[in-house]
């Protein structure tokens, strides 16, 4: 319990704080194009820092992930563990994350996302869809990659759910795009192996059946969690529709899973 309490407010000390600086920051940014590279960069060492007093290392196996300068913007998506997954892959990467509409709607977690620059998206309305297509193409033209989770929702099943085809709207046949897929993998808890079983249920959230607040009370409780991006091959957005690059980009983040869960 005082681990969990301990964790608790250093965790929102930690984000507010932050957050009012890079909000600050942010806006003495003048252009439109400056202010997102600017959010995408101070969104990375608010989640480096958060993960060190949730007690969360991370490791990439693959290609770098950091954004090479002359490198062209990248839609990363990955498949959705938990609550984790938005600070683990920020931490790797300068870019604009995905997240429901819902969240914009939430007290504190709203005004920590608005300010580093998340990206709504509301489904199953047309008209905003078009508009989050719209928004995650100007992102890439500002020059920050953009990174979302397709399954749409937290998956606890070491199967991957289907990609929604949404995002994928934003660079589907578009010369120069790039699509790079990405898997996250529980590697150990507490100092035991996660691949299966209980361990890794212990980090994975049921999205559905399990309140998120039981989700997140259960992960302050842990004192370290060792978590893994397998980064797949990059996709040619120019040559593919969104279904298509939809499916191979799932068929890569299924082979990852195999391989990191033995099949």
């Amino acid at each position: 319990m005082l681990r969990r309490l301990w964790k608790l407010v250093a965790f929102v000390t930690v984000a507010a704080g932050y957050t009012l600086y890079a909000g600050v920051a942010v806006r003495l940014k003048r252009s439109s194009r400056e202010r997102a590279r600017a959010m995408a960069r101070h969104q990375q060492r608010g989640a480096r820092l958060l993960l060190r007093v949730l007690g969360v290392r991370v490791r990439v196996k693959g290609r770098p992930l950091e954004h090479r300068a002359g490198a062209p913007p990248t839609l990363l998506v990955s498949n959705h563990l938990g609550l984790l997954d938005p600070f683990v892959l920020a931490s790797q990467v300068q870019a604009a994350l995905v997240g429901k509409a819902e969240i914009d709607d939430w007290p504190a977690a709203g005004w920590v996302a608005r300010t580093m620059g998340v990206l709504f998206v509301e489904r199953g309305h047309s008209g905003a869809v078009k508009g989050f297509v719209e928004r995650v193409q100007e992102r890439l033209r500002d020059g920050v990659s953009v990174l979302a989770f397709p399954e749409g929702t937290t998956n606890e099943r070491p199967q991957v759910l289907p990609f929604k085809t949404g995002v994928f709207s934003g660079v589907a046949g578009q010369k120069g795009e790039v699509v790079l897929p990405l898997y996250l993998h529980v590697r150990s808890v507490d100092g035991r192996p996660a691949r299966v079983g209980e361990e890794r249920r212990r980090v994975i959230w049921a999205g559905g059946t399990e309140p998120g607040l039981a989700h997140a009370w259960r992960l302050l409780a842990l004192r370290r969690v060792v978590m893994e991006v397998r980064v797949g091959e990059p996709i040619d957005a120019g040559e593919h529709g969104r279904r298509a690059l939809a499916r191979r980009a799932q068929r890569q983040v299924e082979a990852m899973a195999e391989e990191a869960l033995g099949g």
